[in-house]
């Protein structure tokens, strides 16, 4: 189990997974969509809007001892409505999505798969760092943890660094690089030529700093 946010630890990311789980049982978590995909997020979501409250209700009559006051046949009715109203919701919402959408609601997409494919799609950055498919992968290695990223397209474009070091894009700047170098260190992803400039960048910021 990896989180989703870039450098973030094991223990983190664990603490971060069961406050999801608790969370998924009052309201789901768009988060949990991106991390576990569509398909189970969308049984979270009628989990905790359709079917929990039917349990409860039936768990609560078959324990009671006496104690609950309210006519059975009243308390069905009103979940029965509630999930009548439920289904007329998420009717409405599919109605409401565009065809070519629809079917990303339920759909098993994990975030490693989406990921890999924007990776080929995406030509959107953020402003200051450019324009065009280059900015946008700079984004996205910025934005997600490295074990969701798919590592073998990203070497591969890595494998461009001396030319960008010779042309400089906006986004390209000694920020990204270390932050590059940060999450990406051991994951196999970094390139030779990419490590060793960074670390001779470090190395030659410490010894400024020294100097001073």
């Amino acid at each position: 189990w990896r989180g989703h946010e870039p450098g973030q630890t094991k223990a983190a990311s664990l603490a971060q997974a069961l406050i999801w789980y608790v969370g998924s049982l009052f309201c789901p978590s768009t988060a949990l969509r991106m991390v576990y995909g569509p398909a189970l997020w969308a049984s979270f979501t009628v989990y905790t809007h359709m079917l929990a409250n039917a349990a409860m209700v039936a768990v609560a009559f078959h324990l009671d001892d006496g104690a609950v006051r309210a006519d059975r046949a009243v308390v069905v009715a009103g979940v029965a409505v509630g999930l009548g109203l439920a289904v007329v919701g998420f009717g409405v919402a599919a109605a409401a999505m565009p065809a070519r959408y629809r079917e990303t609601f339920y759909k098993h997409d994990t975030l490693r798969d989406y990921l890999s494919r924007i990776w080929d799609e995406r030509a959107v950055s953020r402003p200051g760092w450019g324009e065009g498919q280059d900015a946008a992968r700079a984004v996205i290695v910025m934005d997600w943890h490295v074990e969701y990223l798919p590592k073998k397209k990203v070497r591969e474009w890595l494998k461009r660094w001396e030319e960008w070091e010779r042309r400089e894009p906006p986004w390209f700047t000694s920020k990204w690089r270390a932050a590059l170098y940060k999450y990406a260190k051991g994951s196999g992803m970094l390139t030779k030529t990419a490590a060793r400039s960074i670390e001779i960048e470090a190395a030659l910021a410490t010894a400024g700093e020294g100097s001073d």
